[in-house]
């Protein structure tokens, strides 16, 4: 009976450590449960940028950068700020010469670099800027450029309407 009950035994114990190697989700011996653990891992594709203008990408880039540094959530329409911001990036769409797709690549590849919280921020500041962009292209432009110190001599572009580029840029944010 002695080796009877010894092969009982292991067989109880063989089975414990297939039971615990089979992914019970407990810790076992102190060790932590890396079933929990399991980040999803996403992969973004390369945007392929190679028929789009260099300079005119970076342009973009840039115009986006400077807005996302120095525009404030809190900021409103009509601050000098904005007002600048908003002519900048209506200078950007009078004088880039990039296409529809090809402005949709650039936001991409931009987007990319950006985290979901710098992208949500971003979204806002540029909300911001969207609506002084609104005023500056309308019959409010002349008002709007004179509280900034600009006169509509040195922005012509502005109050002759929507310009696709921007529209092009605000659609590829949301």
């Amino acid at each position: 009976m002695g080796k009877k009950n010894i092969i009982a035994g292991l067989c109880v114990c063989a089975m414990s450590v297939s039971l615990i190697g089979c992914g019970t989700g407990n810790a076992v011996n102190g060790e932590e449960d890396t079933t929990k653990n399991l980040v999803a891992v996403t992969t973004t594709e390369a945007v392929d940028l190679s028929g789009v203008h260099p300079d005119a990408a970076r342009e973009i880039q840039v115009t986006l950068d400077t807005i996302d540094k120095n525009v404030s959530v809190n900021d409103k329409t009509g601050s000098i700020n904005v007002i600048k911001q908003g002519t900048g990036i209506m200078a950007l769409a009078v004088g880039n010469s990039l296409v529809e797709n090809q402005v949709e690549l650039v936001i991409k590849d931009w987007k990319q670099r950006k985290s979901d919280e710098d992208m949500s921020n971003f979204k806002k500041k540029f909300d911001i800027v969207y609506s002084e962009y609104n005023k500056l292209n309308s019959s409010e432009a002349e008002s709007e450029l004179k509280k900034a110190g600009l006169s509509l001599a040195d922005y012509h572009y502005c109050g002759i309407g929507k310009l696709d580029m921007v529209e092009w840029i605000n659609n590829c944010l949301k």
